[in-house]
């Protein structure tokens, strides 16, 4: 057997050399040109996720607030926290003050009333205290407590004392792990 021997014969003209240059400069700016737009498509790209991103967050932001309802007819306050955003409020921290110091205990709502009202009888008021790590959905009101006043004193006068003497701070988060905080001062 005998070898075969194959042979590749390139021809190329003289005069064909400005044909290659402009093949050459044409593919390089289409090079160019392409890269750009990848950049320009990159950087939109960038910019559309952190709009979606910001987007998103605001979509979920929680917004807790209180609101006082003194009813003059039944002689009835009561204080409820509610959650006017778009998105659950995750509690990390409830912690109420009374004339500067603060209740440590298992019950510090009840403690509050109990200090706002001394000798109130436990049928003469309603409360609830908020559990950390606990959710407050959207639209959802909890009253922290109710207090029927008729033998103690005046609902209005009750406000009174409640704004001056009680601080209630609520550090709570969206589920994005933002952090807001209510402060009833505020």
């Amino acid at each position: 057997m005998e070898p075969v021997v194959n042979y590749v014969i390139y021809v190329t003209s003289q005069e064909s050399d400005w044909l290659a240059l402009a093949a050459a400069i044409s593919s390089a700016v289409a090079a160019g040109v392409s890269a750009a737009v990848a950049i320009w498509a990159l950087r939109f790209s960038s910019k559309q996720l952190t709009a979606h991103e910001t987007y998103n967050k605001l979509s979920v932001k929680p917004n807790l607030d209180c609101e006082n309802h003194i009813d003059i007819h039944k002689k009835k306050l009561k204080y409820v926290i509610s959650n006017n955003g778009v998105g659950p409020a995750i509690i990390k921290e409830f912690s109420l003050y009374v004339d500067g110091s603060l209740i440590e205990n298992d019950d510090p709502v009840r403690t509050a009333v109990e200090l706002l009202v001394p000798g109130i009888d436990e049928k003469d008021y309603g409360h609830q205290t908020i559990a950390i790590g606990s959710y407050i959905p959207t639209e959802k009101k909890i009253p922290l407590f109710t207090i029927l006043t008729s033998e103690y004193a005046d609902p209005n006068d009750l406000l009174k004392k409640l704004h001056s003497s009680h601080h209630l701070i609520i550090r709570y988060e969206s589920v994005y792990g933002e952090e807001f905080v209510f402060d009833s001062n505020d």
